[in-house]
């Protein structure tokens, strides 16, 4: 679950920590006036999720994107990483697919930013949720999930040399 790319663009060398004043900005806010904050506040609490076992501030930060109105596929995909830190694959694929529907319709104001994540994840998902080979991977998981990285880091190249979804796609490529 750790491996899933990250929101920010320039995620830092190491882990990200929640601190208490990041955990209390007004999300809602940052997201609004300095959306590269906000997505570094979302990943550290990705990661204390994950980590720490600890949802609430994600839950939080999910609550005030909602609010935004404006960001309902990053709701999703937040939604998504907190499904995959209390294991909860099937919810994880079934909002990642909701988060792409919402920005492929254009009715996200992050526009186009999210789709390399979250094809990345849907392929390092798929790899782990639709196999069904006995060792955990079979070939067409496989397959399926470096498309959906391949997928992911062709829609972010537009904007870059380096995408979310580069790192996803050399894991399964390994």
């Amino acid at each position: 679950a750790e491996d899933l790319p990250p929101l920010a663009d320039r995620p830092h060398a190491r882990r990200p920590q929640l601190t208490a004043a990041a955990a209390s900005a007004d999300f809602a806010s940052l997201l609004r006036s300095r959306p590269d904050a906000a997505f570094a506040v979302a990943d550290a609490a990705v990661y204390a999720a994950y980590v720490q076992g600890d949802t609430g501030p994600l839950d939080g930060l999910i609550r005030q994107a909602d609010v935004v109105g404006t960001v309902p596929g990053l709701v999703r995909f937040l939604r998504a990483r907190r499904c995959v830190a209390v294991g909860d694959l099937p919810g994880a694929a079934d909002e990642l697919d909701a988060a792409l529907a919402v920005v492929d319709r254009g009715d996200d104001a992050t526009g186009t930013r999210l789709l390399p994540q979250i094809h990345a994840a849907k392929g390092l998902l798929s790899v782990r949720y639709d196999s069904t080979s006995p060792d955990g991977i079979d070939a067409a998981s496989l397959d399926l999930g470096i498309e959906e990285c391949r997928t992911g880091r062709q829609l972010g190249l537009r904007s870059g040399r380096t995408t979310a979804a580069d790192v996803p796609l050399g894991r399964l490529l390994l």
